[in-house]
């Protein structure tokens, strides 16, 4: 597999990405590869800007590349509305290159309705979408005003094996993986709410589930402690579309 050019809106999905590559597709980046994404100055605003940027390589060199996207419902996007803002900017690259912006179309992923694919042969180019869209989870207050990487990584953590594997790490042996999962799912949010505070995003409960095990750390390097931890199998589970876009960026 050749490393894709990544653009990113944060730095969860930093650290997602560089696991995935590494343990589920068996990949190992090269450090200047890894030092470039993480170096990468995340928001929404600059992917436009970052597919720009790869202008130099089209028609030169094949061309890899994977974006991923936050759905923010609340701003009114769609998939279909985020899907053709890349299209769009896929387009305007090939367009300041010479090339005919028709071949831009991102077609929909058989499996993953928010995946995106667009293999171009002429120039060699290919192009993999992932927009954040994972399914409610059960117990949460909401609806969420958008989703993103975080509802993946919440999704792990509520695994009952990969909880307890947290757990084990930390020395809390005595208690089980479920209860902890409660208590981020149902009892914390709930106390919240009695006095007048809602949760309205993943990241909340990501937040929470911090403070719950004690870790004094940021969303985005509980991201990278929790894949460490948690089940292969559960990680290839929760983040399947993501795996799929990543291999869509390469494969014909």
């Amino acid at each position: 597999m050749t490393l894709p050019d990544i653009f990113v809106e944060g730095d969860t999905e930093k650290q997602v990405v560089v696991y995935l590559l590494k343990r589920i597709l068996d990949i190992e980046p090269d450090q200047a590869w890894e030092q470039k994404l993480r170096a990468q100055k995340s928001g929404k605003q600059r992917i436009a800007g970052g597919i720009q940027s790869l202008g130099p390589k089209v028609g030169v060199e094949p061309v890899r590349c994977l974006v991923m996207r936050d759905l923010d419902e609340h701003e009114g996007e769609t998939l279909d509305r985020v899907r053709q803002s890349v299209e769009d900017a896929v387009a305007r690259l090939l367009e300041g290159r010479g090339y005919d912006q028709k071949s831009a179309a991102l077609q929909v992923h058989h499996d993953f309705p928010n995946v995106f694919t667009s293999h171009i042969r002429e120039p060699d180019l290919r192009l993999a979408l992932h927009i954040a869209h994972y399914p409610p989870i059960p117990g949460l207050s909401g609806p969420f005003t958008k989703t993103t990487t975080d509802d993946y990584i919440l999704a792990l953590a509520f695994r009952p094996q990969t909880a307890l594997n947290l757990l084990h790490e930390i020395g809390w042996d005595s208690v089980a993986g479920d209860q902890i999962v409660h208590k981020v799912r149902e009892e914390v949010p709930d106390l919240l709410r009695k006095n007048g505070i809602l949760m309205q995003e993943a990241k909340d409960y990501v937040r929470v589930y911090l403070a719950t095990v004690q870790w004094g750390m940021s969303p985005a390097v509980f991201a990278g402690k929790l894949l460490a931890h948690a089940d292969e199998d559960e990680i290839g589970r929760v983040f399947a579309p993501l795996i799929a876009a990543l291999r869509g960026s390469d494969k014909v």
